[in-house]
């Protein structure tokens, strides 16, 4: 669907990408899959976020929830991949890692099953038919609105505002904290890729940036999730 719209057209970008990714994990449910169908999946929750502030509807509560728990049906089993990975990359230099692996890989066998099990059984028909309507809700709101990217604007300076507020909160001892930043500041990217059109001469090489360091607090929260599991096991 062609469309001049800044926000319609990315709208229409991640729906397309999200069913893409959901339709390939159906066919080869693969680590690779399932990483990209949550990474395609917070970015269409990212743009719904925007249309739940434009068009408050039940609808788009309902759509976000059922993304959220797709996302959320993916944690465990992501977590677990990214501990194999680091565990098989050290299982030479640290041979006592070889029972956490055997559990790992157990556990990941088992995830990866239930997981495909509910990508197979769960359709995107409903949620189809809710975001055809947010999307038409969308559209009537961006017409009769002369100050809808302003409106834009205003919802990232307050999703900054929110990822300054967790910054302030930031407790180096505390990884909650940083994991608190990390959400915030994830959803201020998110909506930043889909509205930057609107900022005058804005830096692209922001978007690399943002990825680091999004990417580094990461790292501290994959870091946790491993030495919590390591010594419950």
């Amino acid at each position: 669907m062609e469309t001049d719209s800044i926000l319609l057209s990315a709208f229409d970008e991640r729906w397309k990408k999200f069913r893409a990714q959901h339709k390939a994990c159906r066919m080869e449910f693969t680590d690779e899959a399932v990483h990209d169908l949550r990474v395609t999946s917070r970015r269409l929750l990212a743009v719904l976020g925007l249309a739940k502030v434009l068009v408050p509807h039940p609808r788009v509560r309902k759509a976000r929830q059922i993304i959220k728990q797709m996302i959320e049906d993916l944690n465990e089993l992501r977590d677990v991949q990214v501990m194999l990975v680091e565990t098989s990359e050290n299982i030479e230099m640290m041979p006592e890692l070889k029972p956490f692996r055997k559990f790992l890989k157990k556990r990941e066998a088992k995830l990866m099953r239930a997981a495909y099990k509910r990508i197979k059984q769960n359709g995107l028909s409903e949620l189809s038919k809710r975001i055809g309507k947010i999307r038409e809700s969308l559209e009537k709101e961006e017409q009769a609105s002369p100050q809808f990217n302003e409106r834009l604007l205003e919802a990232a300076h307050n999703a900054y505002a929110l990822a300054e507020q967790a910054y302030g909160q930031v407790d180096p001892l505390q990884a909650s904290s940083i994991h608190r930043l990390r959400l915030a500041f994830k959803k201020f990217r998110y909506l930043v890729e889909m509205i930057h059109p609107l900022v005058k001469d804005f830096p692209i090489g922001n978007f690399e940036n943002m990825h680091k360091y999004q990417g580094m607090m990461g790292n501290i929260q994959d870091a946790e999730v491993f030495l919590n599991s390591f010594w419950s096991t």
